[in-house]
């Protein structure tokens, strides 16, 4: 599942439908919230906010882009920060990643159409 805690790992499970599976997670922001992305074998999943942490009135924000949305996947610099930049139908989407994703970023973009070609129609 990743360096995440317990909680984190709970709530993103409570996301998955049926039979969906995690292929791997990343740590990273998410413009300046703090956020799991999951890839799944049907989308990527992006959760910000830290859902665990928040008070009743903050509000967790989620991010879902169907694997056969995506175009394009590409990884960068920009500053100090490795960001994993998705282009799809419903939008661009930035992730600053950190920890061990930083230092598997050439990856991610190989793992996205990976899980996207290996979709079951």
């Amino acid at each position: 599942m990743g360096r995440w805690e317990t909680k984190a790992e709970t709530h993103l499970l409570t996301l998955l439908k049926d039979g969906e599976k995690v292929i791997r997670t990343a740590d990273g922001f998410y413009g300046k919230k703090a956020a799991l992305m999951a890839l799944t074998d049907r989308r990527v999943l992006i959760i910000c906010g830290e859902p665990w942490k928040l008070r009743s009135r903050d509000k967790m924000e989620l991010v879902e882009i169907p694997l056969q949305y995506i175009g394009t996947v590409e990884t960068g610099q920009a500053g100090l920060h490795i960001v994993l930049a998705i282009r799809s139908r419903t939008g661009a989407f930035s992730l600053k990643l950190i920890g061990d994703a930083r230092a598997e970023a050439s990856m991610w973009p190989n793992w996205i159409l990976e899980a996207q070609g290996n979709m079951v129609a």
